[in-house]
């Protein structure tokens, strides 16, 4: 009897030990974690990857800790955390199998910021703008990579390099994140760029480039000299000269737009007078002989 107990008790020992032997003692491997998205203006973001076959997998450093389990046949996880508004969160992720070992942690840093657009697309209505109008039409779509709200955003123009100084436009774009300047004062001939930025010039459209190009002639002035060798009975009377047929004399004019600017092209004056003569010049103000030009 005793016999019997002794080798009953010898049993249940070896059996014990067997249990203890074939314990899991080794931890899962550290999950991996895919790509996440910073910065970002949503207030949470699902974190996804791929741990041990079915362990439980925890989510650290968001507002609150998240638990999920990996999928048993593939592997994968997905947990939505909830972020820490305006701050950079660190987010631990470790796996627990069903032995209870845990793996090392996989940290990923997410930035939670205020709502930015991504990018600013400027269109100008017109890269030349003449100078009668000296208006230039300006709009902006704004667009960001996650489904954010982009109605609100406080754009501001501002002008560079052109020959006057502009003071900076704002607009605020619509629920569809569009937004539309009116850029005025264009009226002197030369060249510039035009940059949009969000508020704090965190977001930037880039420069884009624009001209401004003389308006239709709106002033001609002469300045008439008779020539020294003509005869002495010309007399000029501010920008009149008297001249009788077959002489000549000098005379220098300035052509310009209603805001002094002058013209591109060449332009012909005719003046509708039986007694005048006819003149050709081109753009600069030039001195020319006017020989033998008086009607007859």
């Amino acid at each position: 009897m005793n016999q019997t107990r002794i080798r009953l008790a010898s049993a249940l020992v070896f059996a014990a030990f067997a249990a203890c032997s074939d314990k899991d003692i080794e931890a899962p491997a550290a999950p991996f974690v895919d790509p996440v998205h910073s910065p970002t203006a949503l207030p949470t973001q699902d974190i996804t990857g791929s741990a041990e076959f079915g362990s439980t997998v925890t989510i650290t450093g968001g507002l609150e800790a998240v638990t999920v389990t990996a999928d048993p046949y593939t592997a994968r996880f997905r947990g939505t955390v909830k972020l820490a508004l305006d701050k950079t969160n660190t987010l631990t992720i470790t796996a627990k199998d069903k032995a209870g070992n845990t793996s090392k942690a996989t940290s990923v840093d997410i930035v939670q910021a205020p709502k930015q657009p991504s990018r600013l697309n400027v269109t100008l209505a017109d890269s030349t703008v003449n100078a009668d109008s000296g208006t230039l039409t300006v709009t902006v779509d704004a667009e960001s990579g996650e489904p954010i709200d982009l109605s609100g955003f406080v754009l501001t123009l501002t002008v560079n390099g052109y020959p006057v100084t502009l003071t900076p436009l704002t607009a605020t774009t619509d629920a569809g994140g569009h937004a539309t300047f009116t850029v005025t004062g264009l009226t002197k001939t030369g060249t510039g760029t035009l940059t949009v930025t969000t508020a704090g010039s965190a977001v930037s459209s880039g420069a884009k480039s624009f001209s401004v190009i003389p308006g239709k002639p709106a002033t001609l002035t002469f300045n008439f000299t008779p020539d020294a060798a003509a005869s002495p009975s010309q007399a000029t009377s501010g920008n009149n000269l008297v001249m009788t047929a077959g002489q000549s004399a000098n005379y220098a004019y300035l052509l310009a737009d209603k805001n002094g600017n002058q013209p591109l092209e060449a332009v012909q004056v005719i003046v509708d007078d039986p007694t005048a003569f006819t003149l050709w010049w081109q753009m600069a103000p030039t001195t020319r002989c006017a020989s033998r030009c008086a009607k007859r």
